[in-house]
């Protein structure tokens, strides 16, 4: 049940900032009990799609405090503006609450009655925003952050920008579309515009390109640790970030030395697998918990 002091729309979860909100079963009534014999994580970072509604985000925090009831829960709510027009840099002035949040202010991972923090990153505006975090982390720390578990939905996509620039414009029309009534060929066209529009002011002012550096990143052993595996939710389906591109990017994973497991779906739309299989996408996170825990 929603109180007063919850965020709208996300009940149990209380604002850290804008778009940072924590779920926290030690301060609820009694105490929360897995029902499985493997530790929960200490924390869970849900790194959501660009501009989701809560109340589809609500479906991704429900299903991990039913599977893992007694970890602390982060949801980071991101926008499609903010992929546009800041850089990694940037963005990571909005990550503290989301570090402080799931390693305590003063850094400390856990007490060790619990298996470390998992995080899952939703589309590559989560994406965006979870390398943020890990930039903020190592700027503070100088190390790499304290990653359990990886878990990728509908990401990391292709870091060209040519064929990166009319997925962003589509995603953007679609969301635009569902308040402003003009047809989606005119969204689509402005929104088109908008993003080679910024990206060229980004090259002429000197910065790179936001999708290689994020994969790079994403790659480099010394910004996200090696320690934690990988797991893939993709679909052949998803006509914003194309499978293919996902299975290069696990491919390359691979070779850096990375621990990557791949769940494919068929026919699931961008970030849709958990609505079209919830057994399955559930089965897929608690299996690749379970491997983490028995490797370490």
């Amino acid at each position: 049940m929603a109180t007063k002091r919850d965020a709208p729309g996300l009940p149990g979860f209380k604002p850290l900032s804008k778009e940072v909100f924590l779920f926290d079963p030690a301060s609820g009534k009694g105490k929360a009990i897995s029902s499985h014999s493997h530790p929960d994580p200490s924390a869970i970072l849900l790194f959501g799609w660009g501009d989701a509604h809560p109340k589809h985000l609500v479906k991704f925090t429900d299903g991990y405090r039913k599977l893992f009831p007694s970890s602390r829960v982060v949801l980071v709510r991101s926008s499609m503006i903010e992929v546009i027009f800041q850089n990694v840099h940037q963005r990571s002035r909005a990550m503290p609450p989301v570090i402080d949040a799931a390693l305590g202010a003063e850094g400390a991972v856990n007490d060790g009655s619990k298996g470390g923090i998992l995080i899952h990153i939703m589309s590559n505006t989560g994406y965006f925003s979870f390398i943020s975090m890990l930039a903020r982390y190592r700027d503070r720390y100088k190390t790499t952050f304290p990653t359990a578990l990886l878990v990728c939905d509908s990401t990391p996509g292709s870091c060209d920008f040519g064929s990166q620039a009319h997925r962003i414009g589509t995603a953007l029309a679609r969301i635009t579309g569902t308040w402003l009534p003009l047809p989606f060929r005119v969204l689509l066209a402005f929104w088109l515009s908008a993003v080679w529009v910024v990206e060229g002011i980004k090259r002429l002012t000197g910065g790179g390109n936001d999708l290689m550096v994020m994969l790079q990143h994403f790659m480099d052993p010394n910004f996200a640790t090696l320690a934690a595996p990988r797991l893939f939710l993709y679909s052949k389906g998803d006509d914003l970030v194309w499978w293919e591109d996902v299975e290069e990017n696990i491919a390359l994973a691979r070779r850096k030395g990375y621990r990557c497991v791949a769940e494919v779906f068929e026919d699931t739309p961008h970030v849709g697998h958990m609505k079209g299989y919830p057994e399955r996408y559930w089965g897929a996170i608690e299996r690749a918990w379970e491997g983490t825990l028995s490797a370490n």
